[in-house]
């Protein structure tokens, strides 16, 4: 049987829908105290219900106006929709409209018994609370029976956020502590983690001795029964109540929009309709979780992702105990967004809403304040030979690129080019690069200084490789025989002569503005800011030995290049190694003293060379690099050529790498790689380095 009309009306308020045995008996707390002079500041989250509970109040303020009339008081209920004020003055307009209010609220009902002037307005502060003030007692002394104006603030942040706002509800504190209107003036003020601005302003809050203060919670499981079995009118099971509890954690807003879904179709599909109704929300509504995760500051966030790993409520002092004082701000604000339940009889938290925590699994918690992106391309091999065949991938290439960037998300910080730019180091296998580049770049919306090449194999001319060059890469045996060539000026301008081109190259592309290369600076280090954090970039050369086509363990980065370039980023808070060749590509000696040094002072080795996708994770004792292999991103047309976008997450150190490869089927295109991996069936794989602390 179909409900209908439908009873669930999640996205307005509706009072019809007031549930939960804890928010009656606040609202007729309220109800009682409110017209006898007591204030009150409710504290909760967006949606959880503030503005349910003050029209519920407002609407039986309404409904008793007639029976108080009778014994002798008149109240004046004033609902102020933080919202919907249009705020083109100061604060103090909404002084205005409370007395306008008041005014035209006793005289429609003829509760005058001698004419009443406006007084004249005023602008300054306090002229204008002074015309307030006598505006309203002047009502109050024409009435022949006893005026309580009540005023409810639903939403305080429009207000808050004002420039004038702090100063508007210390007049507040004016009004109802230190004025004739105390006397006949209460209010309730409604808002979520912004009322902790009102409550600890510099140690003393505004209103924080003179409002009583009230925390919404989470509903029941028996009050969560009766939201879903009332207005179905007791259709749907005990087992289907408790499922709709897990999911939502008791979250008001939640049940509401799960039983609209449900409601829409007949009640005996309940469970399936519930079922797509929960994926309904994950997909359209997951901004409202985004919302609720980036108003919780770091503590907060901490303690959930703790609580949310506990299979049993955790006690406070064990919480308390792990995470310091901070626990306590954090706990609070957790609860007041409706995602952690607290037990009073036992002093215990515990993580709410399953629906949550699917969000929370399937986003890897990436809070997008908190992101970093980037782009990861490697071996583009431009060549003229085969620049027609190249020139369809990589037109898809780009294509690809901006659809993830608008589509996915997916705006990167920065672009690792991890090597083999051009083909054969030639001149102008780089002028195709660099208008390649410059397309790359318009897309992503980035300037040229957050691209961040290193040179490949293919980036030597082997054309300029010298007889001696060459045999002085013979005698390099041992650490202390690199380290004696990179010494020494000559030897090393004499081996890096293969990459005059690629030189070149970054010079007049760069204009040496960005980067440098040279005989001096074969390598570099730079460093750019990214959500407030330090990223070092090591653009490292694995290539300079590089010269024939069995250079498999025969080449070397060299102990020097590498300590020199990590002494350089010792405060960086994330540090990432880009070289062209992996580590099984560098000579034993080589690979025993660089490999340790660069997985355990770096998050991420960055790579290219292998022609495709390579992901590992080098957790030891003394590492946790992400080492991630590029692919190619042209080999020839029918290769499964490849690319990667990497988002991590700076507070938690979750990470996910998107993996995109090339189909040249149907014209050709650009598509999630699910076959590089029998694991991955969305082309998506999500890491989590070890003992980041943020």
């Amino acid at each position: 049987m179909k409900v209908a009309p439908n009873p669930y009306v999640w996205d307005r308020v509706s009072t019809d829908l007031f549930y939960g045995r804890a928010r009656k008996d606040l609202a007729t707390e309220l109800l009682g105290e409110l017209i006898n002079g007591r204030s009150f500041a409710i504290v909760g989250g967006r949606r959880m219900g503030k503005s349910v509970l003050l029209n519920k109040v407002m609407q039986d303020m309404v409904s008793n106006s007639e029976e108080w009339r009778r014994g002798g008081l008149v109240v004046v209920p004033v609902y102020i929709d933080g919202h919907g004020l249009p705020f083109d003055g100061s604060p103090l307009d909404i002084f205005l409209r409370i007395a306008d209010s008041v005014d035209s609220y006793v005289r429609s009902r003829s509760l005058l018994s001698k004419e009443v002037h406006k007084a004249k307005e005023t602008s300054g502060a306090t002229d204008y609370l002074s015309s307030f003030s006598e505006r309203l007692t002047t009502v109050a002394q024409s009435m022949d029976c006893r005026l309580q104006v009540v005023i409810l603030f639903d939403e305080i942040a429009p207000i808050l956020n004002h420039e004038h706002g702090l100063g508007f509800f210390w007049n507040w504190r004016t009004v109802l502590s230190n004025s004739p209107l105390s006397s006949f003036a209460s209010a309730v003020f409604a808002g979520a983690t912004e009322m902790r601005t009102i409550a600890e302003e510099h140690g003393w809050s505004p209103l924080g001795n003179i409002v009583a203060w009230k925390e919404l919670g989470l509903l029941s499981l028996d009050d969560t029964n009766d939201l879903v079995n009332e207005p179905t009118r007791q259709q749907l099971t005990s087992d289907f109540t408790s499922t709709v509890f897990e999911l939502t954690g008791g979250h008001p807003f939640l049940i509401q929009y799960l039983m609209h879904q449900v409601c829409e179709t007949d009640l005996e599909q309940a469970q399936d309709s519930l079922v797509r109704a929960q994926q309904r929300f994950l997909e359209e509504q997951k901004w409202t979780f985004d919302n609720w995760w980036r108003k919780l500051d770091a503590p907060a966030r901490d303690t959930y992702r703790f609580l949310s790993h506990s299979v049993t409520p955790v006690q406070r002092r064990d919480i308390v105990a792990r995470s310091g004082d901070d626990a306590y701000r954090a706990l609070s604000s957790l609860c007041q967004v409706g995602v952690v339940r607290y037990h009073p009889s036992t002093d215990e938290y515990q993580s709410a809403g399953a629906l949550f925590l699917e969000w929370q699994r399937r986003s890897s918690t990436m809070d997008a304040a908190q992101v970093i992106t980037w782009l990861h391309l490697s071996d583009l091999h431009f060549r003229d030979m085969h620049a027609y065949e190249a020139d369809v991938v990589v037109k898809a290439l780009l294509e690809d690129i901006g659809e993830r960037i608008r589509v996915d998300g997916l705006q990167p910080d920065f672009i690792i080019l991890s090597g083999d730019i051009a083909y054969a180091g030639q001149r102008e296998e780089y002028a195709m690069a660099a208008g390649f580049l410059d397309d790359l770049l318009k897309i992503a919306s980035l300037p040229k200084d957050r691209l961040f090449p290193v040179p490949g194999n293919h980036d030597v001319d082997r054309d300029a490789i010298s007889d001696l060059a060459a045999g002085a890469a013979e005698v390099l045996r041992d650490r202390g025989s690199v380290n004696r060539l990179l010494n020494n000026g000559q030897d090393r301008a004499l081996v890096l002569e293969r990459f005059h081109n690629y030189q070149h190259f970054i010079g007049d592309y760069f204009h040496d503005d960005h980067l440098r290369f040279d005989r001096t600076n074969y390598f570099y280090v730079d460093e750019i800011e990214v959500e407030g954090r330090l990223v070092a970039i090591l653009g490292l050369n694995s290539a300079w030995l590089a010269g024939s086509d069995e250079d498999r363990q025969r080449l070397v980065l060299g102990e020097r290049q590498v300590r020199a370039a990590l002494d350089a980023v010792e405060d960086a808070d994330l540090r990432l190694a880009v070289m062209h060749h992996p580590f099984d590509w560098l000579r034993d000696f080589d690979r025993s003293d660089v490999e340790p040094l660069l997985c355990g002072k770096c998050d991420f080795v960055l790579h290219g060379h292998l022609h495709q996708i390579g992901l590992l994770q080098a957790q030891t004792p003394d590492t946790n690099a992400m080492i991630i292999g590029a692919g190619t991103c042209y080999e020839k047309r029918d290769h499964s050529n490849s690319y990667n976008f990497v988002q991590l997450n700076l507070g938690t150190g979750h990470g996910k790498v998107y993996l995109r490869m090339y189909s040249d089927k149907r014209g050709g295109f650009w598509t999630k790689d699910v076959f590089n991996y029998r694991n991955l069936s969305d082309g998506v794989h999500s890491f989590i380095l070890a003992n980041w602390d943020g």
